[in-house]
This record gives C-alpha cells, sequence and structure tokens, in this order.
C-alpha cells in the first residue's frame, strides 16, 4: 500500500495480532497504554502513541514533542521506516537538529521507545534500514546496507547497532558467486523496502530487479546474494521513470519468497496515454524457496 505499512506484530496484551498501519504520524497527544516515549539527540522529550483498529481499518499513531510546534518544529511528518514483530523503526525529521531514528517495541511488558544513537549511516539510506528482533523479542538489531562503488564492483558494508550491548559494529558482505548475482544487477538495485527474514537474516526488495538476500547477519562475514524475478526487468530508462509499486509486489515468510504481477489491458492505446481506457487485468504469483535456483 502506498500510503499504509502493514505490520505483522507478535499478539500482546491490549494489542491485535497485527495491523495494517499508516506509514506517515499524525502529530497530536494521545495518550494511552501504546504510549512510549524518550528523549530525541537535541534532548527534547518525544513520545509516541497508536490508535489501533481491526483490520481491514487503517490504524494511526501520533507523535507529540512538548514545546515543539509542528510547523517550525518538524520538517515533514514522521514515518516508519520499517516493520518486524513487534518493533516498528522510524524517522522524524526536524528544522533544527537533522533528523533522528527510533524503535518502537509493543511488547513484551511495557510498551518502550529507543532513540538510535550516533553514528548512523548517512546518505539518503532510509529505504535501506532493517530490524532484526531475537528470537525472544526482547532485543534488536538495526541493520544497514551500505553499498560502496568500487568500480569494476560493489562492496557492501553492513554497519548493525545492537541494542542488546547498545553499540555499533560494521560488517562487509561477501558476494555469491552464482549465475543471478551479476555486477549489473547489484549496481542497479535500489530497494524500496526491507525484510526480516528469521532471526539471521535481511532481503532488501527491488520489484524491478529482485531480492537481496543476507544471510549469516550474526557471523562475521555475512553473505550477499540477488534472487531475480520470474519475470524479465524493463530497461533501466524506463524503470526510471514508473515506480512497479502500480503492477508489483513481494513478500517473503515460511521459507519462500512470493511475486505477485499484474498486467492491465488497454483498448487502443497503451497505458501511459491519457486517452487510454482499462478493459481488464490479470494477475500471476509465483513462489521460489530461499534455497531453490527455480520459480514455481
Amino acid at each position: 500500500m502506498s500510503n499504509a505499512a502493514a505490520s505483522s506484530a507478535i499478539a500482546f496484551s491490549g494489542f491485535p495480532t497485527w495491523v495494517f498501519l499508516h506509514s506517515f504520524a499524525s502529530f497530536g497527544e494521545r495518550r494511552n497504554h501504546t504510549t512510549a516515549s524518550c528523549l530525541t539527540s537535541a534532548k527534547r522529550p518525544v513520545e509516541v502513541s497508536f490508535e489501533l483498529a481491526d483490520p481491514p481499518g487503517i490504524s494511526r499513531w501520533f507523535v507529540h514533542c512538548a514545546g515543539l510546534r509542528k510547523k517550525p518544529g518538524f520538517n515533514g511528518p514522521p514515518y516508519i521506516l520499517h516493520a518486524s514483530g513487534a518493533f516498528l523503526v522510524m524517522r522524524m525529521q526536524f528544522f533544527r537538529g537533522g533528523f533522528d531514528y527510533f524503535v518502537y517495541r509493543a511488547g513484551p511488558g511495557k510498551p518502550s521507545l529507543d532513540l538510535i544513537p550516533w553514528p548512523w549511516p548517512t546518505g539518503g539510506l532510509h529505504k535501506r534500514i532493517g530490524i532484526l528482533p531475537s528470537s525472544d523479542g526482547t532485543s534488536y538489531s538495526v541493520v544497514f546496507l551500505v553499498p560502496r562503488f568500487k568500480p569494476p564492483r560493489v562492496v557492501y558494508e553492513i554497519p548493525v547497532f545492537s541494542s542488546e550491548n547498545q553499540s555499533w559494529s560494521t560488517k562487509v558482505a561477501s558476494i555469491s558467486v552464482d549465475l543471478e548475482t551479476t555486477s549489473y544487477g547489484l549496481i542497479v538495485h535500489d530497494p524500496s523496502k526491507a525484510v526480516a527474514v528469521g532471526w539471521s537474516s535481511m532481503a532488501w526488495i527491488d520489484l524491478w530487479w529482485g531480492v537481496l538476500l543476507c544471510d549469516g547477519l550474526d557471523q562475521d562475514a555475512p553473505v550477499l546474494r540477488l534472487i531475480k524475478w520470474p519475470v524479465p526487468s524493463p530497461p533501466k530508462d524506463v524503470a526510471d521513470l514508473y515506480s512497479p509499486e502500480a503492477s508489483r509486489d513481494a513478500s517473503l515468510s515460511d521459507g519462500a519468497i512470493r511475486f505477485i504481477e499484474m498486467t492491465f489491458y488497454y483498448d487502443g492505446h497503451t497505458h501511459y496515454s491519457r486517452d487510454a481506457v482499462d478493459i481488464g487485468w490479470t494477475g500471476t504469483i509465483w513462489k521460489r524457496s530461499y534455497s531453490s535456483k527455480e520459480w514455481d
């Protein structure tokens, strides 16, 4: 969904099992059993609260920063970057003081809000951030994927923040040697979302080019491999102009990748024409296990 994030959450007291959650926050004080607070990097108190609705209703969330007015204080509404289990990664940008990353945890126990401390990577990497919950849901790791272009290849650094020891570490991923993981595929891969895969793997999804899967994040040398979609990608100049979200989506769960592509049919014109008339569509779903080399 373009304006909502689907969050699959562990069921805690007072929380639905899962919700459709609006990606962008509203401003206002809404204290309830979901409220959690902490300090920003500028030492201002900030609190986050949720108004939860059973699906298919859309849940909303609110940000309140005492003494900081909406227009002169925030540079746009805070928004959610990633959700996994009971955890949400959110970003708040301020007119003074840059921006901060926070992690909200719904449980177990009382909800909490943590400021992710500096130094986190910079340079427009907000779509390359993900969160890996621990197996018991009490701690987490915030994971960035940082490509470094060193022609003729790409080197991937993976900064990881551990909530358990409150520190950053950086790993350098090795690249899988296989027919799908090509230098060109890595260079053009521009993910729109990250998905946690179990407790030690993360996947970054580019709906034009495929899934970049990183295994072994709990090891010293994680491995990156590219899994391409079962249908051809458009030329890069076309891919740069149009969003794939209108016709494609993907998910990872239960050991498998699921990919859907919609094909739309128009009467007498291409779908890029303002005179085009939609006369129908078809949807095709493919499935592939993480370890397989074939799509079903």
